[in-house]
């Protein structure tokens, strides 16, 4: 237990209060003993702060009109909830940092006098290297709680908002407020940061000026301090992340040489990361050392062992991606529940699980595929967090579900969820297509003709209402054109006279017989031409045609105004008709794909092929090797072998078209070859389900191979991938639900409550901050109507309040109207503390909204220095995650992995 006494004192900001109360401060793990203990921890990035709210906080608390009692002059007053140093350190995180083993062996010196700040920035450096960015910010937070004149803690800060320049530019102003107590060191690594985020980037040139001056002061830090292996690290780093400069590697090699020269010195330097991203994406084999040694070299950290994750994927190796990356995901695990945190509050959670079950998904590991794909749609959703339109762990996990059901060809599995919350309908056009193509599938290779029929004659209407709506936008924007481009009114016809009619060689005169009638011809009659005089063009004789008159090319006349502009009109019609009928291509072809998805099943269910093949083709999102399968059932057999071949080169590592390969060769009665297939299957991966359908249905051909039992051949790595020794030490495969802390309260009138009195009934709990807080009343407010539609979901709602219970039942008073949910006095603030809606660093308590199920346990939560406004949302989300225990235990009935219906082969 490490017991750490020191003052309470402001970062010197023009917010800050003064406080001068000396407290103790136990750093140990029993501080979080009622949010469970831990076993590592993960990368997590600070979310922006957000500018309207912290505008209309400025504006609320500037309108108040406090004033300093030195000048009278109005200073804007910190609202409740808000830091007192200043809108950057609303955000990020507000409790308080602990030791924790295993973010790597780094060396930093730093300007102290308090003993203590040295490990916490260290602490910090080690988890900037693993792009812990908000973990970081907590150790430097700590450090500078613990000495608030500790410039490189500021520098911290601003170092751990890499991706948000605002709040760096913050942190590195504070930074440089404080380096005349720094040393020369310290003072230029402030300096160089302070810079390089005050630099113009108005242009690629002024962008590339700012990184290479930046990587040229890391480099004189180096030069000047040899010792300094850090500033050689973060040099590296900057090489790699210039890219965000417009500044692109020169040589990979050249940044390799200062990576071997680091890691002599130090072999296990958490700068094993930074090789990874260097040869990612130039040559993944050139970082398989650190691929082995990143997760050791700082275990603590999630993202160090998910970036091996990226060279053994990339190389093709995906087995020993997998370990990585699901050490990666119980690590995340344990931390998330060592301090309570929602998962998408993790920068790269999401990415992570999604990858690791497409991953399990390549070497057969379906059933876990699926279960994890599943557990990242139940996590809790969240407007800013973690929404299912946005690249979530709700999204990311509805769409690996997807893949994972139709291209193992889960079909049963897909009908057993149908109408659970993993397939809920959807409010999205185009989500809601994906899942009525796959739900549609799915009942056309398990026969279900009823729910096949239902799906098409849904896909139907919506093509014709598409096709409907197309013609009414294009009739209105015709219609609208016409009216702002009018045709231009045609001249009325002027009356002529007859030299204007005719040429003037044949204009009639009165001395002509025409023109006296004498010919005999009717008025208007055409005028006879005959030769003209002096011509030696021969009279033809009487009865004997006249020859044609010799008629002359007209030279091309240039288009006219008129002709141009209607020409103009006829284009801009076009142009406007065809803008009109855009927004509705892409959805017109979209359902026509997927009805030509479905078509195709229902085509392979009734055993035509050739009619499957065609529809499935059009579909456009059946695999090459289910497409060349299809072939093989029309008879072209060979046709298709050569297809597969090309979709195992193209996918080395996967077992579906391995597996697919062997059971065309297989029904081909090529029993050899697919013997000889089969073995290539069992040396893809020795992990594959052996119930998986595409795996279960070669149970006959193994048997003919001389295999039984679990004919699977364990993978023989060629070295050790770096996996850890103990991985269920680490933490949890998927995420659960933390137990909530109890609280045992009393109203204004002295009536008790607590939570365990609540058990059975599921729970909102809003923390507030008393009467005081305009914006807590507010969200009551907000809450309060929607008090009966939550109770009819089954749901209670109590507040607590930071108030004790004089304060609460004066405020009660002072409200004058009738407040619908329960108010508690929680003025000892503890119940704050345990929920963790409280500043550690000033003392002060947060905002919080909290679903708990009737377990007991926390479903959802959201802690800031606003309070959360939705109750419609909440509602929703309760509801969703109230479905899903249902939805779960269906899940576990039907696994994964049931063996394909007969109808399914």
């Amino acid at each position: 237990m490490l017991r750490l006494r020191f003052a309470l004192s402001p970062y010197v900001d023009g917010r800050s209060r003064p406080m001068n109360v000396g407290v103790s401060l136990l750093l140990t793990c029993a501080a979080f003993a009622p949010l469970a203990p831990a076993h590592a921890a993960v990368v997590q990035e600070p979310a922006a702060a957000e500018a309207p709210a912290a505008n209309a906080a400025e504006a609320e608390a500037a309108a108040s009109g406090a004033e300093t009692p030195e000048t009278g002059a109005a200073i804007p007053e910190v609202l409740p909830g808000h830091s007192s140093h200043g809108v950057a350190f609303d955000e990020g995180p507000r409790q308080a940092a602990v030791l924790i083993p295993g973010t790597g062996v780094v060396s930093f010196p730093v300007t102290s006098s308090v003993p203590e700040v040295q490990a916490f920035v260290e602490q910090g450096i080690g988890q900037l290297h693993g792009f812990w960015y908000l973990e970081a910010e907590r150790s430097f937070r700590q450090a500078a709680f613990l000495d608030p004149q500790c410039a490189i803690a500021y520098w911290g800060m601003a170092m751990a908002n890499v991706n948000n320049a605002e709040r760096a530019k913050g942190f590195i102003a504070k930074a440089k407020e404080r380096e005349e107590g720094a040393s020369d060191r310290e003072r230029r690594y402030v300096r160089a940061l302070h810079a390089y985020l005050n630099a113009e980037t108005n242009d690629t040139a002024q962008k590339r000026r700012r990184a290479e001056d930046y990587l040229r002061a890391l480099e004189d830090i180096a030069l000047d301090y040899p010792d300094d292996l850090e500033a050689v690290a973060f040099q590296i780093f900057g090489m790699w992340d210039a890219r965000r400069d417009e500044l692109g590697i020169v040589s990979h090699l050249a940044v390799e040489a200062l990576l071997a020269e680091l890691f002599r010195r130090a072999p296990m330097h958490p700068a094993h990361h930074y090789r990874i991203h260097l040869w990612d994406y130039r040559k993944a084999e050139k970082a398989l050392e650190s691929a082995r040694l990143c997760g050791p070299s700082a275990p603590a950290i999630a993202h160090m062992w998910h970036m091996p994750g990226h060279i053994y994927s990339r190389l093709e190796r995906y087995e020993e991606a997998v370990i990585l990356q699901e050490a990666s995901a119980r690590v995340d695990h344990a931390h998330q529940r060592r301090f309570g945190l929602l998962p998408d509050e993790i920068h790269n959670y999401s990415h992570n699980n999604e990858w690791l079950a497409r991953n399990l998904s390549f070497v057969g590991r379906v059933d876990d595929a699926v279960r994890l794909a599943c557990n990242l749609i139940e996590l809790p959703r969240h407007p800013k967090l973690n929404r299912v339109d946005s690249g979530g762990s709700s999204s990311l996990g509805r769409q690996r579900l997807f893949d994972l059901l139709a291209e193992h060809r889960l079909w049963d599995l897909t009908i057993a969820l149908v109408d659970s919350p993993y397939l809920e309908p959807q409010d999205d056009e185009d989500r809601e297509l994906d899942r009525l193509a796959l739900i549609g599938s799915a009942a056309a290779m398990t026969g279900d003709a009823a729910r096949t029929e239902a799906i098409l004659a849904d896909l139907r209407e919506r093509l014709a209402r598409i096709e409907q709506d197309e013609g009414t936008a294009v009739a209105a924007a015709l219609e609208t054109f016409d009216r702002d481009h009018p045709l231009p009114v045609e001249a009325a016809p002027v009356e002529t006279t007859p030299s204007e009619t005719f040429p003037a060689e044949s204009v009639p005169s009165e001395s002509t017989p025409a023109a006296s009638g004498a010919t005999g011809a009717e008025p208007g009659a055409p005028i006879a031409r005959g030769p003209s005089l002096g011509s030696d063009d021969p009279v033809p004789a009487e009865g004997e045609p006249s020859p044609p008159a010799e008629v002359q090319p007209e030279e091309p006349q240039p288009p006219s105004d008129a002709e141009k502009a209607a020409a103009e009109r006829t284009e801009a019609r076009g142009k406007a008709e065809t803008e009109a009928r855009k927004p509705f291509e892409s959805r017109r072809k979209k359902v026509e794909r997927k009805l030509a998805l479905v078509e195709g099943h229902r085509c392979w269910q009734a055993g035509d092929f050739a009619g499957a093949y065609e529809r499935l083709k059009e579909g456009g999102e059946v695999d090459g090797a289910t497409k060349a399968e299809l072939r093989a059932a029309m008879g072209e057999v060979d046709a298709a072998l050569e297809e597969l071949d090309k979709q195992i080169g193209r996918r080395k590592g996967q077992i579906i078209p391995q597996a697919i390969k062997a059971w065309v060769l297989d029904q081909a009665g090529r029993r050899d070859e697919a013997i000889a297939a089969l073995e290539s299957l069992r040396r893809t991966s020795g992990s594959f389900d052996l119930d998986a359908p595409l795996v279960a249905r070669l149970n006959d051909l193994a048997v003919a191979a001389g295999l039984s039992g679990d004919w699977r051949i364990p993978t023989a790595f060629e070295q050790d991938p770096g996996g850890p020794a103990d991985m269920e030490g680490l933490g949890p495969f998927r995420w659960t639900p933390i137990e909530a802390p109890s609280w045992r309260l009393e109203d204004a009138d002295g009536n008790p409550d607590s939570l365990d009195d609540r058990r059975g009934r599921p729970l909102v709990v809003i923390f507030y901050l008393g009467a005081g807080c305009l914006h807590c009343v507010e969200q009551l407010e907000k809450f309060g109507p929607q008090l009966e539609a939550y109770r009819q979901a089954g749901l209670d709602i109590v507040a607590i309040s930071s108030e004790d219970r004089e304060q609460l039942k004066r405020g009660i008073e002072d409200y004058g109207k009738p407040m619908p949910i329960r108010l508690l006095a929680g003025g000892d603030l503890e119940a704050f503390r345990a929920y963790r809606c409280f500043d550690d660093f000033e003392s002060t308590p947060l905002h919080g909204t909290f679903l708990i199920d009737g377990a007991g346990r926390i479903r959802w939560k959201d802690i800031g220095p606003e309070p959360f406004m939705d109750p419609e949302f909440l509602l929703r989300e309760a509801q969703r995650q109230f479905s899903l225990d249902a939805a779960t235990t269906r899940l576990t009935e039907s696994p994964a992995t049931a063996p394909l219906t007969e109808n399914a082969r």
